[in-house]
């Protein structure tokens, strides 16, 4: 466990250097204590239900991106839907935090646990979060989390196609 642990340091370290190095340089860095705060008031958004506390630490033209398949929520607005939604379909929602918050320049870097019930099935799934801070809120996330986990523990079965046929070069 620990050696993926390590691996998964590494990963994240590779990410978040080379997404420094591509953008221009932060104007905000964001400190630990700005840190916590933030992470404390989404864990009480998605746990409470207090969507009160994303007009405070989300900037109004938020964007979320998934790194599959989801399209990018955008705005405020249409990530408070996206919580209720989620919040409803998977009753008992609840979130934490996995191992250590990482800050680096203006991003921070959260792997959580998302646990809930679906169709009288309990599910539970892991994933990492990737924030841009701008100005002490959140202005850009980038999230990845096991869906086919979620889709097995949901009853669904991953059948791959019959007819594919080989790449002609």
């Amino acid at each position: 466990m620990k050696s993926l642990d390590c691996l998964f340091m590494i990963f994240l370290s590779i990410v978040l250097i080379l997404n420094s190095g591509c953008q221009k340089q932060a104007i905000y860095e964001i400190n630990e204590k700005d840190a916590k705060s933030i992470v404390d008031a989404i864990a009480e958004i998605w746990n409470e239900g207090n969507l009160t506390l994303v007009d405070k630490f989300y900037t109004p033209d938020y964007v979320r991106r998934y790194v599959d398949t989801y399209e990018d929520i955008v705005g405020i607005d249409a990530y408070k839907k996206w919580i209720s939604d989620n919040r409803t379909s998977l009753s008992g929602f609840h979130t934490s935090r996995e191992g250590e918050v990482m800050t680096h320049s203006d991003k921070i870097v959260l792997r959580w646990i998302a646990e809930g019930n679906t169709g009288g099935k309990k599910v539970r799934f892991m994933g990492v979060s990737i924030m841009r801070i701008s100005n002490g809120k959140i202005a850009e996330e980038w999230l990845y989390f096991n869906r086919e986990s979620l889709l097995r523990q949901r009853g669904f079965t991953i059948t791959p196609p019959t007819n594919l046929s080989p790449e002609k070069k």
